[in-house]
């Protein structure tokens, strides 16, 4: 039993297998037989398991009635467990089972006169893991008070932690499996007892989560390996959780087609799929070598007919991100070629599709992330590359939408030679693809991409994208969808191209027109707070409208009408899901004499406690700040002292807008002039010095710990950029330069190295990172939306 038990918990079925066939409990005290039980459930050998309950219960039953012995009522207390599972199990969809529960709850009542109800147990130490700990010393009640310093002792946590070890060896010893037959067993001390050991016993609770979740996103696994957790935890453990999750995926592979004999039991799919959860959070603390190694085999994964399952998508997505993402950024432009060249689904006989969750390698691909020069050594791969995309271009459906993504990026490198820019051409533009607009069609992609992509003529994407878009005899319909769509994607196209040293030439008429529509825009009510599920919908378009209205008002002067509508709009939209200050910087130019009270409204909003508009001013001010900085003399800059407000934010760690605040900072040390970079310099040098000990991973955080690695990240990236500006001797700044090169996170670890790479530019000087727009294929959680 104990020998099955270190292979339960290391996974290694392979192992217990020999160890099932080897113990015999025929002749032995019923208690094994349970015990062997509640082992062969969790090797999914449900029908063999069965068979050994009735035999057990039998023989427990058939134990002389004793006063004198409670021997036999305290194992049948405990096989009740496994009878009420095995008969509600059995009446799934029956109403019968309230008839069994009542029969078996009445037997326990019946065994609690010799203290053998089972459930009291359970209970007692779910009560103890259940606690939320001390309640501390009462407030005091008399004005001007203070309480006196004293000593304070007390067991609470070491109790939990029993309580914790107690519940993993009461259920070992009792015989009985996390859950068996729909219901849980233990599942539920066990539960309780992983979240009291992650602290702790990191690796114990891990080992338990492998035992008892079936679901990629259950939520003691969340809370076991949430990122902070996983930050903290002893260094090298992650390799040999990761080889043992390995080993269940290994193991399964060839069972995902039998999930078991009945119904209900737990399947190979569902181990596979918490053991692919857990690597993927595992893998952020591995060595990039082997992390290399983990994203080779997600790679691997992908390409295999037996990961091909629903169960299966979204963990294998997020093993795909997250082992790339720890990779370093030589080894990700070194293997991207890999992932351009991945198969594509729906062409060459690959997996269907099961919706938007199913993972694309050509996903991970960032724009500023340079793509190997085509030389002797890689001709053959790229000529390879392009051929694929091509032909998955001209297959239509699923296959054209993931191979026009992945020639995005290929043509955006400029690796496409002068035959293969026709040649995608032909296939992106294909005839039986181009709509009433006479833009390609089944892509996926946002119309301003085209602008950069290869076309059979010079200007036709232009052409094709304002006749589509900017044509005053096709305005938007009246609803919020159709003006989100319409701004969305223009003011897409001027971010999109102004990124890229480019811009979207407007006539006379198209500037009036856009501005037309802005002025019908503001005049649509404001989405009320969602209640309903449709009524996200809505705060989605109004957000898409918001961002795009803000690109199309850095190229066009507003009509003083419409500014004004605008801004009697955007105190309705504060008070929303969607605030609109980040239009402040449109409106400010058309509207001089409000120039005090917009000034007032940012300021409001950068101190507000609501972090939506919070983080939503220090966004409108840089965008301010920004579109001011480069236009012409006339264009009203924000006061200095609003600037200074962003460094008031770190100084003072306001956690509302701090991580919006960080990202500010930066790109104010990165493109802002001399003044506000002075207004800012020494707040911001006080809030790094704070936040290095405020932020350290071994400490306990008074703000949600979860937010620590990414802000974090963001401090380390601020001083990359403060570093640039000759800060690079100020302590703050170096301290954490030094820290982030052994940070155990890999986005603080690579946060220099990659902060270097993405303002270094590509080889047709584009650097990335600065778009304000909301290009498709940006990551998500920062500015750049």
């Amino acid at each position: 039993h104990e020998h099955c038990l270190w292979a339960i918990y290391s996974m290694d079925f392979q192992a217990l297998e020999g160890l099932l066939a080897d113990w015999e409990t025929a002749n032995t005290d019923p208690i094994w037989m349970l015990r062997k039980a509640a082992i062969l459930v969790e090797a999914n050998r449900v029908d063999e398991a069965i068979k050994l309950f009735e035999d057990a219960f039998t023989h427990i039953r058939q134990v002389p009635d004793d006063v004198r012995s409670v021997a036999g009522s305290s194992r049948e207390g405990w096989a009740l467990f496994w009878a009420a599972a095995h008969e509600m199990g059995s009446f799934w969809e029956d109403k019968t089972d309230s008839l069994v529960r009542s029969r078996l709850h009445r037997r326990w009542r019946e065994l609690s006169s010799r203290k053998c109800d089972a459930r009291e147990d359970k209970w007692s130490l779910s009560n103890v893991l259940s606690r939320q700990g001390e309640k501390g010393e009462p407030p005091l009640f008399d004005l001007n008070l203070r309480r006196g310093r004293g000593f304070h002792f007390s067991d609470e946590k070491h109790r939990r932690w029993v309580a914790a070890r107690r519940a993993v060896r009461l259920s070992e010893v009792a015989g009985l499996p996390p859950s068996a037959f729909h219901l849980s067993m233990a599942s539920d001390i066990l539960t309780l007892a992983a979240d009291e050991l992650a602290e702790t016993e990191p690796e114990m609770a891990v080992r338990l989560i492998l035992r008892i979740a079936d679901y990629d996103q259950d939520k003691t696994l969340q809370r076991v390996l949430s990122r902070a957790r996983v930050a903290r935890m002893p260094q090298g453990l992650s390799d040999n959780l990761v080889a043992l999750c390995n080993g269940v995926i290994q193991y399964a592979l060839p069972r995902l087609g039998n999930p078991g004999a009945r119904v209900g039991t737990m399947s190979w799919v569902e181990r596979v799929r918490v053991a692919l959860e857990v690597t993927s959070r595992l893998v952020l603390r591995l060595e990039p070598k082997s992390a290399e190694g983990v994203f080779d085999t997600a790679l691997g994964h992908y390409g295999d007919d037996r990961f091909h399952h629903i169960w299966l998508i979204v963990p294998l997505r997020r093993l795909l991100e997250r082992s790339w993402e720890t990779l370093l950024p030589d080894q990700q432009a070194r293997r991207i070629p890999d992932l351009l060249d991945a198969p594509i689904v729906g062409l060459d006989g690959f997996k269907e599709p099961f919706g938007s969750d199913d993972s694309d390698p050509g996903s991970l691909v960032r724009d500023d992330l340079p793509a190997p020069r085509r030389t002797a050594d890689t001709e053959d791969q790229w000529k390879k590359i392009v051929n694929l995309l091509v032909r998955g271009l001209r297959a239509g459906g699923e296959a054209r939408k993931r191979a026009a993504f992945r020639i995005r990026y290929v043509a955006l490198q400029d690796r496409l030679t002068e035959s293969e820019s026709v040649e995608v051409a032909q296939a992106l533009w294909d005839p039986q693809y181009v709509g009433d607009t006479h833009l390609p069609g089944e892509t996926a992609l946002a119309d301003a991409e085209f602008l950069g992509l290869p076309e059979p003529e010079p200007g036709l994407a232009e052409r094709c994208f304002g006749r589509k878009w900017l044509n005053v005899d096709n305005p938007p319909q009246g609803d919020e969808e159709s003006f989100a769509e319409a701004l969305w994607q223009v003011g897409n196209a001027i971010s999109w191209l102004k990124h890229r040293k480019r811009s979207l030439r407007l006539t006379k008429e198209e500037k009036s027109y856009l501005a037309e529509i802005a002025g019908r825009w503001a005049e649509l009510p404001v989405p009320r707070r969602p209640i309903l599920p449709f009524e996200d919908q809505l705060q989605d378009f109004t957000r898409r409208s918001i961002v795009g209205l803000r690109a199309i008002l850095s190229e066009i002067l507003l009509p003083v009408s419409v500014a004004k509508k605008l801004y009697e709009k955007i105190p309705y939209l504060n008070e929303s899901e969607t605030p609109g200050l980040t239009l402040m910087a449109g409106v400010v130019r058309a509207l001089p004499d409000r120039f005090d009270e917009i000034v007032q409204s940012m300021r409001v909003g950068l101190v507000s406690d609501n972090p939506t508009l919070a983080e939503d001013a220090a966004r409108g001010l840089f965008h301010w700040m920004k579109t001011s900085n480069a236009s012409e003399a006339s264009y009203p800059k924000p006061p200095i002292d609003l600037v200074r407000e962003i460094g008031v934010i770190i100084a003072s760690r306001r956690s509302v807008s701090l991580d919006a605040a960080l990202q500010i900072a930066k790109r104010i040390f990165d493109e802002g002039d001399e003044k506000q970079n002075d207004a800012i310099r020494e707040l911001t040098l006080q809030g790094l010095g704070y936040l290095f000990e405020e932020l350290r991973y071994d400490r306990k955080h008074e703000r949600d710990e979860d937010s620590i690695p990414s802000l974090r990240r963001r401090c380390v990236e601020l001083a990359v950029s403060m570093a640039n500006q000759g800060l690079d001797d100020a302590p703050a700044v170096s301290r954490w330069l030094k820290d982030a090169e052994r940070d155990p996170m890999p986005e603080v670890r690579y946060a220099k190295v990659r902060h270097a790479a993405v303002f270094r530019g590509d080889r047709n000087g584009n650097a990335s990172g600065n778009d304000e727009g909301a290009g498709a294929g940006t990551p998500g959680g920062d500015l750049r939306g």
